[in-house]
C-alpha cells in the first residue's frame, strides 16, 4: 500500500552550497512536463479508494520551492481540506532565505511542515553554503514566533561535522527537548495523533472507544516506512491504564522519559493540556511514575523487549545521542542476555542445578569497583538499573584505574560461597572484565561473566531464557539490580547481610530468601552512651523505675535502628515479651517500626503473626527455651515467617541454640540471670528485672 509521494517541483535554486550535486544537472527536472494538480487528485482518489488513515507528502525541489511560492500555494489550497483534515500530512523543506511572514502563516493555516536546511554553526554552515547563517537564523526565529515552536532542522553531516560533534550537538540543543532535536527518524506527536484519528476530541470519548483508537494508532505506526525513535505518550493516567496488546507486540524498545516529580508538578501547574494534575502532591506523582516504570519493566519482560529509562538531566542528553546510536548498532539488552545464555548451555548440564550468583557485595563482600577503584558512582542513585544505567557505568569506568594489589585484600562471602562453591555456579556481575577476571583468578572462583552492561533486566533474561531451555536455576544476590532475576529464578536468595541494600528498603522481598550474616549484633562497644546505659542496666546497680527503664528504652531503640538498616518495616512484626520486656521492647519498635504485638509467655500463645518477619524482643535471655518454644508456634501457623531475635542481655549458652537466626544484642553475659524479690545481688541471685523496671522490688525496712 502506497502512503507517501514527494513532488519536486522545480529544479532552481538561489544558492551553490558546494557539497551539492544538483546544480550540476540543469536538465533533470523538465518542470513543463509536470501535472501537479492531476497528481495531487490521483492521490486524493487512491486515499478515498483505500481509506488511509494518513498520506504523507512532501513538496521539495531539486533546488528551492520557495522560488516557486506561488505554484506551491495552489498546490496546497488544492488538496486544503485533507490537510486541514489531517489525512494528508504534508512537508517542505528550505534553505530559509525566501521565507517571511505571510508564508509561514500561510502554511501554519494548512499544517504544512515546514523544515529548515541549516549546518549547526556558522562557521561550518557558511563555509559551505554561501554564509547565509545569519539570514537562515532570523528566519528560524520569525519560524518560531508566528508558531510557538522552532521547526524541524536538517544538517548535511559531513568531516568537520564529524570532526566537531560537541559544537553541533551544542548548538542544535538550543531548539528544544531531547526528542524534538532527533530530525533523522519519525518523530511522532502521538496526542496529535490519537486526536486525528478519532476525528475530534479523544478525551470525550468512553475508556473502550479510546482503548480501540489506540489499536488503531499502532497499526498507523506499523504501516510506517521510517524508522519511529519516538511515539510520545503515557502507560497511564493515574489508574488508567494506556497500554494495549498491540503497543507490546509493535515496538521494540521502551524508553521511559523521567522527570523528577518536583519538575513534573511545575510543568502540570504551566500546562494547559495537563492542569489537571497540577493538584496532585509530589508523592503521589512519584507513585505514580513508580508505577509506570515498574509496570512497563513487567510488559517488556513478558515479552522478551528491551525496556530503558532516561533522565531528563541536562547533563545526561547527549550522552543519550551516543546510548542512540549503539540501539541503532544493534546492542540490545535481551540479545547480550542471550549471547550469555549459549555460553552457559556449552558449559553446564541442564540435569543439575544451576547457581547463578552476583558478583558484589554477594561473592565477595566488598563493592570490586569502589574497593579496587577507588570509585563511587552516582549513577544509580535512581535505582532504575536498566541498560541506559549500564551505559553511563561504562563510560565511567573508561577513566577507572584499578588498584590491583588490592585483590589480595578482597574477602570472599562465606554465606554465600560455601553453599555454591561444591555446586555448578556461575557468576553475573555488573562490573570491569578485567578486575573481575582477576578476582576470579585470586579466590578460585568458578565461571564468570562480568560487564557494565550486564544490567538488570540482563540478569532476569538469562535466567529466564536458562528456565526455557530446562534448567533449574538456584539466585543469588544482594540488591535491586538483582531482584527480578531473584524472583525470575526457581528459588531466590537474598543476601542482606548486616545491612540490606538501599535500594531494597521500599521493596517487597516477599518469596525470597534471606540470608544473613549470622554472627551476632553486639552494641556493647558502640560507645560511651552504650556504656552507661549497660552500667544503669546491671543487677547490681542499685537503679530502679522510670530511669531504669528509660535506659531499657534507649538501648532498644538502638538496636531497633540496626535492625532498621537490615530490615524495611514494611512486612516486619516486633513481639515483645512481657513483663521484662516492655520497655525494652518499646525502644526496638520506636527504632525499627513495623507492626506491634505482645504476649506473656507464661500464660499466652504466640499470636497469629502474618508478615514476612518477625522480631522476638525480650529483655533478659537465659537458657531460650521459651523463645523456641515460641519460634515453633509462630512457624506452625505461618511456616516461612522469618525470624529475628532480640535482647538487652542473653546468657552465652542461649547463643548456641539460636545459631540459625540472626540475634541483636546489647551486651553478652557468662552467668545465668535468675531474678527474684529482693533488692540488690547475691552471688548468682539478683532482682527480678520486670521487679526493677517497674518498681516492685522488695524494700528494706
Amino acid at each position: 500500500m502506497v502512503t507517501r509521494a514527494c513532488i519536486s517541483i522545480n529544479n532552481r535554486c538561489n544558492l551553490n552550497c558546494t557539497y551539492c550535486h544538483f546544480h550540476e544537472k540543469k536538465d533533470y527536472i523538465q518542470e513543463d512536463n509536470m501535472d501537479v494538480i492531476t497528481i495531487l487528485d490521483i492521490i486524493a482518489s487512491h486515499i478515498e479508494d483505500n481509506d488511509i488513515d494518513l498520506f504523507k507528502l512532501g513538496f521539495v525541489g531539486n533546488g528551492e520551492p520557495m522560488l516557486d511560492y506561488e505554484k506551491l500555494k495552489q498546490y496546497i489550497a488544492h488538496i486544503g481540506d485533507y490537510l486541514k483534515s489531517g489525512r494528508i500530512a504534508a512537508y517542505t523543506i528550505t534553505n530559509g532565505l525566501l521565507v517571511d511572514r505571510e508564508k509561514l502563516e500561510f502554511f501554519k493555516e494548512y499544517n504544512v511542515n515546514v523544515g529548515f536546511s541549516v549546518d549547526g554553526i556558522s562557521a561550518i554552515h557558511d563555509k559551505y553554503r554561501c554564509g547565509t547563517h545569519e539570514r537562515v537564523m532570523a528566519n528560524i526565529a520569525l519560524y518560531k514566533e508566528v508558531n510557538g515552536k522552532y521547526p524541524s532542522m536538517n544538517c548535511t553531516v559531513g568531516k568537520e561535522i564529524i570532526d566537531n560533534p560537541e559544537a553541533t550537538i551544542g548548538f542544535f540543543e538550543q531548539f528544544g527537548k531531547l526528542m524534538d532535536r532527533i530530525t533523522d527518524a519519525k518523530v511522532i506527536n502521538g496526542s496529535q495523533e490519537l486526536r486525528r484519528i478519532c476525528g475530534g476530541s479523544f478525551l470525550e470519548l468512553s475508556e473502550e472507544e479510546k482503548h480501540q483508537v489506540r489499536i488503531k494508532y499502532t497499526e498507523y505506526i506499523n504501516g510506517l516506512n521510517d524508522e519511529v525513535i519516538v511515539s510520545d505518550g503515557h502507560y497511564s493516567f493515574m489508574e488508567t491504564v494506556a497500554f494495549t496488546e498491540a503497543d507490546g507486540e509493535l515496538y521494540d524498545i521502551f524508553i521511559y522519559l523521567y522527570c523528577s516529580p518536583e519538575n513534573l508538578k511545575e510543568r502540570y501547574a504551566l500546562s494547559e493540556k495537563n492542569g489537571k494534575f497540577a493538584g496532585e502532591s509530589i508523592e503521589s506523582l512519584r507513585q505514580w511514575q513508580e508505577f509506570e516504570i515498574n509496570n512497563l519493566r513487567e510488559e517488556c519482560h513478558r515479552r522478551n523487549k528491551d525496556f530503558y529509562v532516561v533522565s531528563d538531566n541536562e547533563e545526561e542528553q547527549n550522552k543519550f545521542f551516543d546510548f542512540l546510536s549503539l540501539l541503532r548498532e544493534g546492542f540490545s539488552s535481551y540479545d547480550l542476555a542471550t549471547d550469555i545464555c549459549n555460553q552457559i548451555m556449552e558449559q553446564f548440564n541442564k540435569q543439575d542445578i544451576l547457581y547463578m550468583v552476583d558478583g558484589d557485595k554477594t561473592i565477595i563482600i566488598q563493592d570490586s569497583y569502589r574497593f579496587c577503584c577507588n570509585g563511587k558512582t552516582k549513577i544509580f542513585d535512581g535505582d532504575f538499573y536498566t541498560g541506559y544505567q549500564s551505559f553511563l557505568f561504562e563510560k565511567e569506568l573508561q577513566t577507572a584505574s584499578i588498584d590491583k594489589s588490592k585483590i589480595a585484600e578482597i574477602t570472599i562471602n562465606n554465606e554465600v560461597y560455601d553453599i555454591v562453591a561444591s555446586n555448578n555456579y556461575v557468576v553475573l556481575s555488573s562490573g570491569i572484565k578485567d578486575l573481575w577476571s582477576d578476582i576470579a583468578n585470586a579466590k578460585n572462583l568458578g565461571t564468570i561473566f562480568a560487564s557494565p552492561y550486564i544490567s538488570a533486566d540482563v540478569k532476569y533474561y538469562v535466567v529466564k531464557q536458562l528456565r526455557e531451555h530446562g534448567y533449574t536455576i538456584f539466585a543469588y544476590g544482594d540488591s535491586k539490580i538483582d531482584l527480578y532475576m531473584l524472583r525470575e529464578a526457581d528459588k531466590g536468595f537474598l543476601y542482606i547481610g548486616k545491612r540490606i541494600s538501599r535500594s531494597l528498603k521500599n521493596e517487597s522481598l516477599s518469596g525470597l530468601v534471606p540470608i544473613y550474616d549470622h554472627s551476632l549484633v553486639i552494641l556493647a562497644d558502640e560507645d560511651e552512651e552504650v556504656q552507661a546505659d549497660i552500667a544503669i542496666c546491671k543487677s547490681n546497680s542499685g537503679i530502679s523505675g522510670s530511669r531504669l527503664a528509660a535506659a531499657h528504652v534507649r538501648l532498644g531503640e538502638k538496636i531497633g535502628r540496626h535492625i532498621a538498616a537490615v530490615f524495611p518495616e514494611k512486612n516486619t512484626s516486633i513481639l515483645v515479651l512481657e513483663r521484662g520486656g516492655r520497655f525494652f521492647g518499646d525502644g526496638v519498635y520506636m527504632g525499627a517500626g513495623g507492626i506491634f504485638y505482645s504476649m506473656n509467655p507464661k500464660q499466652d500463645d504466640a499470636p497469629v503473626i502474618n508478615t514476612e518477619r518477625v522480631v522476638i524482643v525480650d529483655s533478659v535471655i537465659n537458657t531460650g527455651k521459651s523463645i523456641m518454644r515460641i519460634i515453633d508456634e509462630l512457624k506452625n501457623h505461618n511456616p516461612g515467617i522469618d525470624v529475628i531475635i532480640a535482647a538487652n542481655v542473653i546468657q552465652n549458652e542461649a547463643v548456641e541454640l539460636f545459631k540459625d537466626y540472626l540475634v541483636f544484642a546489647t551486651r553478652l553475659s557468662k552467668n545465668s540471670f535468675v531474678g527474684v524479690n529482693q533488692s540488690k545481688q547475691t552471688g548468682k541471685t539478683g532482682p527480678d528485672t520486670a521487679d526493677r523496671l517497674f518498681n516492685l522490688i522488695k524494700k528494706r525496712y
